[in-house]
């Protein structure tokens, strides 16, 4: 009988340490503010055509993002970036 009554201590033990964890875990994630890189002054390479109508995306440290211009970027062409505006990024072309 005493073993049965410990046994069940140490599941309950467990269990409870377990949802405690899960917890905490779920509080630090949602503390966490969500990291927007700055983006001003940094280089990308077009992936399709970009104007001031339609807009495309780059390639920025292998990552794909979606991208406006007010002038037009061909495919390939290297792009500055000027401003992010939330998941959109704001390039115009380089000279080259």
């Amino acid at each position: 009988m005493l073993a049965l009554i410990i046994s069940e201590i140490a599941v309950f033990t467990v269990i409870a340490c377990f949802v405690v964890f899960v917890i905490f875990k779920v509080i630090i994630a949602h503390e966490k503010k969500k990291y927007m890189p700055v983006f001003s002054e940094q280089f990308a390479t077009a992936i399709e055509e970009i104007d001031s109508e339609k807009s495309g995306f780059v390639k920025y440290h292998g990552e794909l993002w979606k991208a406006q211009s007010n002038m037009p970027v061909k495919k390939g062409q290297k792009v500055k970036i000027i401003s992010q505006e939330g998941l959109m990024l704001l390039v115009e072309p380089l000279n080259n």
